[in-house]
């Protein structure tokens, strides 16, 4: 039987060059990119006002547990998801910030 430890580390090989493929993107990640990116702009939108708060919250922290389950069910580079995601809240929170509604 092989440690824990061991079989964790057995895991992580193939991860090293993330990095490498945050760049080189293919029209598959792509389209999953853009997929995810409206629903963080949801998500930043109910994060914005106080009545919506908590359905924000529970919004961004179920689909995080959702895309970690995932991908470690399935292997299939979720980060791409959770990138789109986070930008899309980045991207509304940036909008919020210049134009200065709230």
């Amino acid at each position: 039987m092989i440690p824990l430890s061991q079989r964790y580390f057995d895991e992580l090989e193939g991860y090293e060059h993330i990095e490498w493929k945050l760049k080189k993107m293919g029209k598959d990640e792509w389209h999953r990119f853009w997929m995810h990116f409206p629903m963080g702009m949801f998500a930043a939108l109910l994060l914005t006002q106080p009545k919506t708060l908590w359905i924000g919250i529970a919004l961004a922290f179920s689909f995080l547990v959702y895309e970690i389950m995932n991908d470690w069910r399935k292997k299939d580079w979720s980060y791409k998801d959770v990138c789109g995601f986070v930008w899309g809240i980045g991207a509304v929170g940036l909008i919020i910030y210049l134009i200065g509604v709230f």
